[in-house]
This record gives structure tokens, C-alpha cells and sequence, in this order.
């Protein structure tokens, strides 16, 4: 039977979010093995609102941020409510492209040759040269087709006028 995690057992806001967890998330232990370090390439997401750091364990509830936004999502202005959500929303967006660019970078400088982005890198250029190669016969044969078919037509009207 698992056992279920109180609040105690939520992980404290002091602990580094890049730490390798001795536990995976239902509690136990690693079975086949943990990691020694963290991944090179991992980034850390910023707070995009109070609400979501008390979501997440990283504020209390009882934090006057925490309260006022939670007055607004959950008030009887519905208008306020969506203006929060985009504003998060938003903030969450810039946050995440600002991160993905940064985690490119460090996974790259980490991995060099054998990063993920590099490789992918090589087979878009890989994929783009037979593209514009697909392009250039398919132009040939869409002028050929055309000329069958206009000759075709030439033909079928010969035909009609017999």
C-alpha cells in the first residue's frame, strides 16, 4: 500500500529545485538506480505568481500575496479573474522561451557534439537540402504534366471535332 505524503514531506522552499531527489514522487526509493548528479542541460523556472508558489509548496498560504491573488481568481469579478489568468499565462510564456533558449545553450556547451540539439540541428539542415532537391524535381515534372495534359487536350478536341 502507498503511502500517502503529508504536509511535512513536501519538499521545504530552501531546497534547490536542481538536486537530485532521494525519493521519486509516491516515496520510495530509486529502484534501478539514481542519477549521481543532476541533468547538465536542466534549467530552473521562475515564480510566474504567488498563488502558483503556494501551489507548489514554495509559500504559505497565509502570505498576503497569496491571499490577494486568490481574492481576485476567486472573487466575484470575472473580469479581474481573466485579466490574472493572462497576465500569468503570459508569464509563464516568456518565462518558458527564456528558459528553452537557455537550456539550448547549456545542453550544447555541456554536450558539444553529442548534445541533442546539435544532432537535430544536422538533420533539419539534412532534411532542408532534400527538400529544396524535392522541390526542384517536382517543379520539372509539374511543367512535364502540364504539357501531357495539355497535349491531351489538344487531342481530345481534335477528337471531338472528327
Amino acid at each position: 500500500m502507498v503511502a500517502m505524503l503529508d504536509s511535512s514531506a513536501v519538499e521545504p522552499p530552501r531546497r534547490s529545485a536542481m538536486e537530485v531527489p532521494l525519493r521519486d514522487p509516491s516515496g520510495y526509493g530509486h529502484r534501478l538506480g539514481a542519477p549521481k548528479k543532476r541533468f547538465a542541460g536542466s534549467v530552473a523556472l521562475g515564480s510566474s505568481s504567488a498563488l502558483g508558489d503556494a501551489l507548489v509548496g514554495r509559500r504559505k498560504w497565509t502570505d498576503p500575496e497569496v491571499i490577494r491573488e486568490r481574492d481576485v481568481l476567486l472573487g466575484s469579478d470575472s473580469a479581474a479573474a481573466l485579466v490574472y489568468v493572462q497576465g500569468v499565462r503570459a508569464r509563464l510564456v516568456e518565462q518558458y522561451k527564456a528558459a528553452f533558449s537557455s537550456m539550448v545553450q547549456t545542453e550544447r556547451e555541456q554536450f558539444a557534439e553529442q548534445s541533442y540539439f546539435a544532432a537535430r540541428g544536422q538533420e533539419e539542415a539534412g532534411e532542408e537540402e532534400g527538400e529544396a532537391e524535392e522541390s526542384d524535381s517536382s517543379a520539372v515534372s509539374l511543367d512535364s504534366e502540364s504539357e501531357d495534359e495539355e497535349g491531351m487536350g489538344r487531342s481530345q478536341s481534335s477528337e471531338q471535332n472528327i
